[in-house]
């Protein structure tokens, strides 16, 4: 995927469309509050094959954090 791409997808606390695209995105009122943290970044896939590749790279992530955290 080429970086103009995933930009329009992937959404982090430094973008100024941040706080929109989280706001327009959760339906429960209690996520829009000041006192909820808020995820690292918003990913708003646009096709099927966004989602399973968004997916993958979340968990793979996460798998290597874990044995990062595991280590210490």
């Amino acid at each position: 995927m080429a970086s103009g791409e995933l930009s329009k997808i992937v959404f982090a606390q430094n973008n100024p469309s941040f706080t929109t695209v989280l706001n327009d995105l959760a339906r429960n009122e209690r996520y829009r509050t000041t006192k909820t943290p808020k995820p690292v970044l918003v990913v708003t896939p646009l096709k099927e094959l966004q989602v399973q590749g968004t997916l993958r790279n979340i968990l793979t992530s996460w798998f290597c954090m874990r044995r990062l955290i595991k280590r210490r």
